[in-house]
């Protein structure tokens, strides 16, 4: 598919998806500086991830202080294992097993996995 029809699919899952309260909106896909093809579904993977680095840096600004948004931070990054960016058609099984290991850690209170995951995977995908 070219840029036209992998941006229209990044926008379609964004539209599907919530971010925290005074998160930064979705970006959209960024435009390649020449001409380039893309694999059916990237665009919504892309969606999906800006979400779930959303929701990790909003659990990890909660969770010192602020129960209630740590919870529903939480309850957004439940629902990550069943989305399509999780599949083992877009993620090997490491990534996966690692996912569930940071909510599991971030249900004790441990910031460890969160933490690792953001400052390696979403500070430079326009996630501030």
């Amino acid at each position: 598919m070219d840029y036209d029809a992998a941006a229209n699919e990044y926008k379609q899952a964004a539209a599907e998806l919530n971010l925290p309260k005074g998160a930064e909106e979705f970006p959209g896909l960024p435009e390649p500086a020449e001409a380039t093809q893309y694999q059916k579904g990237v665009g919504l993977v892309q969606a999906q991830y800006y979400w779930q680095c959303a929701w990790e840096k909003e659990w990890l600004t909660a969770q010192e202080g602020d129960e209630t948004r740590a919870k529903a931070a939480i309850a957004e990054l439940e629902k990550a294992p069943k989305m399509k960016y999780m599949s083992k058609e877009h993620l090997d099984d490491q990534g996966r097993s690692d996912f569930l290991a940071y909510l599991d850690r971030a249900k004790l209170g441990d910031p460890s996995g969160f933490q690792m995951d953001y400052t390696a995977n979403c500070q430079n995908s326009q996630q501030n």
